[in-house]
């Protein structure tokens, strides 16, 4: 008899070997073509803007930030039955392993096709957790890409994702 009653299922973020390494070298380079390119005017001083995209690129490849933001944040939106969020699981992960509850859920951006009742719902609680962000919690997700956001149908409940890009303001 094979007892299952602890199976969980798992969503696992494993990062590419090297990346971490590779950062500062990447945006080194890509501004070198930036400024080869001709787009930015000379007199820009850029440095400033590399230097925060590196940190922020850091941060993103940081595992165990970004599994104490998931933490950080679901205490945030744990009462808004609009959200779900994963949850951590600190055992099995690591600094180049993010593991975490697998939440169920259609892209977001496939709520083009439903009803505008559901379309104006959705973007009223995205608004709404962006204000939030903004001025009650001084933390933001700073990566909001549809890839982030997936939509619960059973549940009628956004499911948020990804916060490696999380900033504190």
């Amino acid at each position: 008899k094979v007892i299952t009653q602890n199976l969980k299922r798992l969503a696992i973020k494993i990062q590419y070997p090297g990346i971490k390494q590779s950062i500062n070298s990447d945006v080194d380079n890509v501004a070198g073509l930036i400024k080869l390119s001709g787009l930015l005017p000379k007199d820009i001083d850029v440095k400033p803007l590399l230097k925060e995209a590196k940190a922020q690129l850091h941060d993103e490849a940081d595992y165990l930030l970004e599994g104490k933001r998931i933490e950080q944040y679901s205490m945030l939106v744990e009462n808004d039955d609009a959200f779900l969020m994963p949850k951590l699981e600190k055992s099995l992960s690591t600094d180049t392993i993010l593991a975490m509850t697998y939440l169920d859920g259609e892209p977001i951006e496939t709520l083009v096709d439903s009803e505008q009742s559901v379309r104006n719902e959705v973007i009223e609680h995205l608004f709404r957790l962006f204000f939030k962000e903004l001025f009650d919690f001084q933390i933001v997700q700073t990566d909001p890409n549809f890839a982030n956001y997936l939509y619960d149908h059973e549940q009628q409940k956004i499911v948020l994702l990804d916060f490696g890009a999380t900033r504190d303001y």
